[in-house]
């Protein structure tokens, strides 16, 4: 082969090399067949990510969606929230008002009936310490008279003097 030229092969060489050949035919017959099957399930994920894709991105914008109906709904809450804290506000600042004004009111009146109950007090203590003055000096008179009567009958039952008999 230094040269030489090359001679068409014989059978006996083809014979020989059958074999070989025959295994890089079929070798390459498995290497086109692995190379579809690889194409095939390349190109069936695809399809399958492809379709999965369009289910998640689906969701997502259900999701998405379901996720902005909750916020406005939120919003709304937060809303009808805020009316409800000013209108329990002003109420609790009515009522404290209220309160506040009837306790005032009150305490006024428990003053002012506490001052009529200390004067109508005075009144019937004096009433009463009149009345008792008026008492004892209607009793005084009264000994008085009882203790001249009893005089009277004293002199008259002890005296010396006789009756008239």
């Amino acid at each position: 082969m230094n040269g030489a030229q090359l001679s068409p092969p014989t059978t006996v060489d083809l014979a020989q090399q059958m074999p070989q050949m025959w295994q890089y035919g079929v070798l390459g017959v498995v290497v086109v067949v692995f190379a579809l099957v690889i194409k095939f399930l390349y190109k069936r994920n695809e399809e399958k990510n492809a379709l999965l894709l369009s289910k998640v991105e689906a969701k997502e914008a259900e999701v998405s969606k379901e996720r902005s109906e909750f916020g406005k709904e939120r919003e709304g809450w937060a809303a009808e929230r805020a009316r409800w804290d000013a209108r329990e506000a002003s109420i609790r600042h009515e009522f404290e008002e209220r309160h506040t004004e009837l306790v005032k009111t009150y305490a006024t009146q428990i003053l002012k009936l506490q001052d009529e109950s200390r004067i109508r007090e005075d009144a019937i203590r004096k009433e009463a310490l009149d009345t008792s003055r008026q008492i004892g000096e209607a009793a005084a008179r009264a000994n008085d008279s009882l203790t001249q009567l009893l005089q009277k009958f004293y002199e008259r039952m002890v005296s010396h003097t006789p009756r008239g008999y």
